[in-house]
């Protein structure tokens, strides 16, 4: 019987658990989504243990991945200083070999796994294709490309995706449109003429390549060049395939595939795991559990997946520092199917730094299993309120969660009621042996106690001229410089939405309103006055705005820094106010490249009384697992250079990883361009320097109070802002309607 099959059992059997004890969860359990998924299975044996496969030296970036039957794995890839290489291995990437390429125009490459050969593609039509033989010889092959059909009359047709499949090679271009490419000629034959999607990606799977669209994953059989009807027509599957497309931006590459000994079966993997299915099957049966391993982080792309046999399968992935990882899993038919040891960690909202955290401990950590839970799915309409209530009955209870991520839940009545437990020696221990920023871990001190430490944070600034940032903004100078500008062909603040335009804002001053009995009614009033001069100062109509969807600075599970995005709209002349969130050391460089090239500086929202900051994965530890060691081993983790090693999404609490990080920043060139010709950018983004990044932390060490970071106020606040901002309720009403309804909150 095959693994697979031993392991669909088990998972049955766990959902009918699941099943007859969902009934008997804790007070509004059935409001919160877990990932609990195989606790059920304790008592089993057998499960893939992840281990990772050493990279051949030089190669920093892989470029693209073949395998052949005979199992050679062949790698093209660079050293991130334009030096192209070539690699074999024929023992599972336990050795390499490898081949110097020299520099070439590199954008898109694909590897034939067949004859351990590949092709590269450059930035623009001019580049060609370089075809490298398996010993590294290259030839240079025209291709007759078309030309780009889009809106921008100076934009070159490029190729955007290639892969081998079935000993052929297939291509997508720049106007979405798929062909069938001739290595040694260069000739190019259109295919699928009747596909209507657009087609932004092409992956392997043997003789067969998924087309990923811009309305899902459509399968192509190489031989024919045309759809692949038994997987097209194969409900199963592409029932399946919808679900990753809901569940993922599919443009991030994440899901990656293979077929199994036989062409009618597909393996593939996803953040959700490892998953078999046979062609015309009436199941797809989940092999292994993505949040026991790696493939959990969701900020991770996938580049490709390769079966060796039932006990063996090889992952190629990029995680979001662009580090290129080879994991293998491997069946360990010894080890308990799910860690013998569980810890649980709450959170009002997922993240991908959250995740990114429950995976370096799980690595660390084995043989403990974390169940993640989550207040608000977006998927049940619980609401923050809903979710806090709930998690407050457990809480009060004695019960609940070991770890709490503390984000958006109301950390002050926790403390009082003395739910939490103290955290001081971890930051002293972990301030003596790595160093932290200790103005953030104090603004948290009371009574020589801590009861939360911030694993990230960021901040708010203002950018733009000299003149705007000399003084130290806040709200006041704000809006009375607003009020000296004119919206003409240069706008003043531009047309974010009300609830962006308050959340931008919110964070920056929400931490002078914050009293001990409510809302000191005359900042609240400055800052909502503000809020409404930057609103209507252009005249924009509510349809003319942008979408309020990252209001909260969160898209897809990741932190969205605004700060950028505003230093981009002022030199696009769509507002010459910039304020927005300073979320990383990338938005930090994209600041520095934007204004070597075009002048300007950037420096803290300051609001007089506080250098505000927001939290991001703060955590807390719950009393009743104070001499939990697994629990108290997860907040030393997440507090550590280790722990945060794959973060990229807010400043590290942790000196040594901002230190690193800063080290290893990455270089790119970055541009914006209109297809009506009315402004073209480009800027380069560098290294930080050691000036910068001086500059960039003492900066940081002047931080001093958090924002109100309570999830219900921030949805109060905003709502009753945006009638204010709307025109649809007096300032008045809405200043009365934020007290009343924080009151009542609080006092519950």
């Amino acid at each position: 019987m095959k693994i697979r099959k031993k392991i669909s059992l088990l998972l049955m059997a766990c959902v009918t658990a699941a099943g007859l004890l969902a009934g008997c969860g804790l007070n509004g359990e059935d409001s919160q989504k877990n990932t609990e998924g195989f606790a059920s299975t304790q008592s089993g044996k057998g499960r893939f243990v992840e281990s990772e496969i050493t990279l051949p030296e030089n190669i920093r970036i892989v470029n693209a991945v073949g395998k052949s039957k005979g199992e050679e794995l062949t790698l093209i890839g660079g050293d991130g200083d334009k030096k192209l290489f070539l690699a074999h291995s024929n023992d599972q990437g336990k050795t390499w070999s490898q081949t110097k390429l020299g520099q070439l125009d590199n954008y898109v490459s694909a590897v034939n796994g067949e004859d351990g050969s590949a092709v590269v593609f450059g930035y623009n039509k001019k580049s060609g294709m370089q075809r490298v033989a398996a010993d590294g010889k290259i030839t240079k092959v025209n291709l007759p490309l078309p030309e780009y059909k889009g809106s921008g009359n100076d934009t070159e047709n490029f190729i955007t995706s290639a892969v081998f499949a079935g000993n052929k090679l297939f291509v997508t271009d720049l106007n979405w449109v798929v062909y069938e490419v001739n290595p040694k000629t260069g000739e190019m034959r259109e295919i699928l003429q009747n596909i209507s999607e657009d087609v932004t990606r092409l992956l392997a799977a043997g003789k067969t390549f998924g087309l990923v669209t811009d309305k899902g994953i459509q399968f192509v059989d190489a031989e024919s060049g045309t759809l692949a009807e038994n997987m097209q027509n194969d409900n199963v599957l592409q029932e399946a395939m919808n679900k990753v497309s809901e569940s993922h931006n599919i443009n991030s590459s994440s899901i990656a595939m293979t077929m199994g000994d036989s062409e009618d079966e597909l393996y593939y993997v996803n953040h959700e795991g490892l998953f078999y299915h046979k062609i015309g099957g009436s199941t797809t049966e989940q092999l292994m559990n993505g949040e026991l391993t790696s493939l959990g982080d969701r900020s991770i792309d996938f580049q490709a997946l390769y079966k060796y046999d039932d006990k063996n399968y090889m992952v190629f992935a990029v995680d979001s520092q662009e580090t290129r990882h080879c994991y293998r899993y491997t069946y360990d038919a010894e080890v308990s199917a799910v860690p013998e040891n569980q810890i649980t960690v709450y959170a009002l909202e997922d993240t991908n730094a959250l995740q990114q955290v429950i995976t370096a401990y799980q690595k660390a950590y084995p043989d403990v299993v974390v169940k993640k839970t989550i207040g608000i799915s977006g998927e049940d309409g619980v609401t923050a309120e809903d979710a806090v209530k709930s998690l407050n009955t457990e809480m009060l209870a004695g019960k609940g969660p070991d770890v709490l991520v503390l984000d958006g839940l109301p950390t002050e009545s926790y403390k009082e009621k003395g739910v939490l437990a103290d955290l001081s020696s971890y930051v002293k221990a972990a301030d003596k042996k790595e160093g932290l920023f200790t103005n953030i871990t104090d603004a948290y001190a009371g009574n020589g106690k801590i009861y939360q430490i911030p694993v990230r944070f960021y901040c708010t600034i203002v950018e733009g001229d000299q003149e705007v940032t000399d003084s130290g903004i806040n709200l006041k100078d704000l809006e009375k410089y607003a009020k000296t500008l004119h919206s003409g062909q240069e706008k003043v603040f531009g047309n974010w939405g009300p609830l962006t335009t308050l959340g931008i804002l919110y964070r920056a001053d929400s931490a002078s309103w914050k009293t001990k009995t409510g809302v000191d009614q005359e900042k609240l009033k400055q800052f909502l006055e503000t809020a409404k001069t930057l609103y209507d100062a252009d005249g924009y109509t509510e349809k003319d705005r942008i979408t309020d969807e990252i209001a909260n600075s969160f898209a897809e599970g990741s932190l969205i820094g605004m700060s950028t995005a505003a230093a981009l709209f002022r030199l696009t002349g769509g507002g010459q106010i910039a304020v927005g969130s300073l979320t990383s050391v990338n938005d930090v460089q994209q600041l520095y490249g934007i204004e070597s090239r075009y002048k300007g500086t950037f420096t803290l929202f300051d609001t007089k009384e506080h250098k505000a900051f927001v939290p991001f994965l703060s955590l807390g530890l719950a009393q009743k697992s104070a001499d939990n060691k697994n629990a108290q081993a997860f907040i030393k983790m997440a507090i550590s250079a280790k722990g945060q090693k794959q973060i990229t999404e807010g400043f590290s609490i942790n000196r040594t990883a901002f230190d690193v990080e800063c080290k290893n920043s990455q270089e790119s060139k970055m541009g914006s361009s209109a297809s009506d010709g009315s402004y073209d950018i480009s800027y380069e983004v560098k290294k930080i320097s050691e000036k910068q990044q001086e500059k960039l932390t003492k900066m940081l060490e002047r931080l001093d109070a958090p924002s109100w970071n309570d999830r219900v106020v921030w949805d109060l606040v905003l709502s009753e802002g945006k009638k204010y901002l709307q025109g649809t309720q007096s300032l008045e009403d809405t200043l009365s309607a934020i007290r009343k309804k924080v009151q009542l909150y609080e006092a519950e």
